[in-house]
């Protein structure tokens, strides 16, 4: 039995084949264990390949996209002293959301527009926005505002069309309308800008929070009845009887009249009692109302809302004359805002332009087509119109039907001036430069008035300044020179004047004879306070001489 043990790995290897023995014998290949120049080696390195591989990818993925070259960013050549990278700015201005002209204050990053927050030193708003003032600036940056003039469908013509050939041709048609004695209609929006009245001329409550207690007679909840001390759900038909039923209380009962005429019949037969079970309202409140508005006479204040009928307000006006409220009324407080077009003017031009004889409408942002009833047929008046323009930031029903399409400044890019009260003057600066080929509204007249070729940025500009030089700084009383009352007031972006007049009104005991057994539609609060604001009712008239 042999001693030594043999594996062998194949049946070759066992039999001891020739080509075993020669394998054995090179066990590496032919080249492996000889010695190596670098420069026999490829020039690519592992991390050269790596490299490669990734910027081939990016490239890949970089042309997957429609990337368009917006241009090298450079930093300033000469940058402005008031702007830090980083830092923002705040700048005065005037809200044109709504009438109210709030004053606000805009705040911008490297020029641009971010934030709307109310101006603290305005007197109509004192440092409060609604969101429909803060989301204004949404306007600005909106995709779907109009970037250059354009053809309507309403003139059937096609192509390009710029501010330079729109100008000469709109001149023209009005310059022929005028000599023709056609008629031009311009159609504005409620207008707050004493310069743009004056414009048109030449081409037309304040709530004090600081209640000291609040009542509110409502029939369905609201926010004022919400934030009450005391609230009374009635019927809105009843209304005109609650207020009634208070004079009965005030003048019949406790005797208080302040210096007027004894009551008539209207007022002895109410009953404040009888009217609290008819509506099953609390006595004890009633009473309790009756109690604060005799405690606090000459500091408190009824208060009509603004959907009530004449009848209300004159019951409601008699009952603050009783109490002597009319101390509280701020004399010097008048809203100037532009009084709201009725519907028989409507009625008049739609029936001028469908007859001939208007030559030319100029929309001054508004959208007539959308807001005016169907039935008054505006849209097909406007076709036998031979000319019509709109000045709007977007398209709207009536651009789309005009033969020219104007676009106009937002107005964060615009100059402008607004008066909601005697004596406050607030004003509208640019903080940004028109971000496409528009142009501001007011500039557009001014350029058309003047003739062709003639409008620049700064036209309306220079033209508000001038209104300002010669009709706020003499009214204003500053002893600094112009320049400085202008950018003073640019800074606060308001001018209070305080030397003003109104005429005081009284009340007229006859208006109670109209108010008969009329009924009212809502509901209005009565408010106990030392400062409030009266603004006039519904009526122009309302029992006030």
């Amino acid at each position: 039995m042999p001693t030594d043990q043999n594996y062998w790995r194949s049946l070759r290897e066992l039999h001891d084949g020739k080509s075993v023995s020669e394998q054995k014998a090179s066990e590496f290949m032919a080249g492996v264990t000889d010695e190596f120049k670098l420069s026999d080696l490829s020039s690519m390195s592992r991390k050269q390949f790596l490299a490669l591989l990734s910027a081939s990818a990016a490239f890949a993925a970089a042309g997957c996209s429609n990337y368009k070259d917006k241009g090298e960013i450079v930093p300033y050549t000469k940058k402005p002293e008031e702007i830090v990278p980083g830092v923002a700015n705040h700048y005065a201005s005037t809200c044109t959301g709504c009438a109210q002209a709030c004053g606000i204050l805009i705040k911008t990053r490297e020029g641009r527009p971010i934030k709307i927050d109310g101006n603290p030193d305005h007197p109509v708003n004192r440092g409060k926005v609604c969101a429909k003032g803060q989301a204004s600036i949404l306007d600005l940056y909106d995709p779907y505002r109009l970037r250059a003039p354009q053809y309507g469908t309403g003139s059937g013509k096609v192509g390009d069309l710029t501010w330079k050939k729109a100008d000469a041709e709109i001149a023209k048609a009005l310059a022929e309308a005028s000599n023709g004695g056609k008629e031009i209609a311009l159609l504005v929006p409620a207008i707050t800008s004493p310069t743009t009245k004056k414009l048109f001329s030449e081409f037309a409550i304040m709530k004090s929070n600081d209640f000291n207690r609040l009542y509110c007679v409502e029939g369905t909840m609201s926010l004022t009845g919400a934030n009450a001390d005391h609230r009374l759900r009635l019927r809105p038909d009843a209304q005109l009887g609650f207020v009634l039923a208070l004079l009965n209380e005030i003048v019949v009962v406790r005797g208080v009249n302040n210096g007027n005429k004894k009551p008539g019949e209207l007022l002895t037969t109410a009953s404040l009692k009888r009217f609290a079970t008819e509506h099953a309202l609390s006595l004890d409140v009633l009473k309790h109302l009756v109690d604060d508005l005799l405690a606090h006479r000459g500091k408190a204040i009824v208060h009509a809302g603004s959907t009530l009928p004449e009848t209300v307000h004159i019951a409601v006006n008699y009952l603050n004359e009783i109490l002597g409220n009319t101390a509280v009324y701020k004399k010097n407080v008048a809203s100037v805002g532009s009084v709201e077009t009725p519907a028989s003017e409507f009625e008049g031009l739609v029936g001028r332009m469908k007859s001939g004889q208007v030559a030319a409408v100029v929309h001054f942002g508004v959208n007539p087509v959308y807001h005016l009833p169907r039935g008054l047929r505006y849209d097909e008046a406007l076709k036998s119109v031979r000319m019509s323009i709109s000045l709007t930031e977007t398209d709207d029903e009536t651009s789309r039907l005009c033969m020219y399409v104007l676009p106009a400044n937002h107005n964060f890019e615009s100059w402008g001036d607004h008066s909601v009260r005697t004596g406050v003057h607030s004003l509208q600066q640019p903080v940004i430069a028109p971000l496409y080929d528009t142009r501001q509204r007011e500039a557009v007249l001014l350029s058309w008035m003047a003739g062709p070729d003639t409008y620049s940025e700064s036209l309306y500009h220079q033209y508000l300044m001038n209104r300002w030089e010669k009709e706020v700084y003499p009214a204003s009383g500053a002893k600094a020179d112009f320049k400085s009352f202008w950018y003073s007031a640019l800074h606060d972006g308001v001018v209070r004047i305080e030397k003003m007049s109104v005429a005081q009104k009284s009340f007229n005991a006859a208006a109670l004879a109209s108010v008969g057994s009329a009924t009212a539609v809502a509901g209005f609060a009565v408010a106990l306070t030392e400062h409030y604001y009266l603004g006039n009712g519904r009526s122009a008239n309302n029992g006030w001489l």
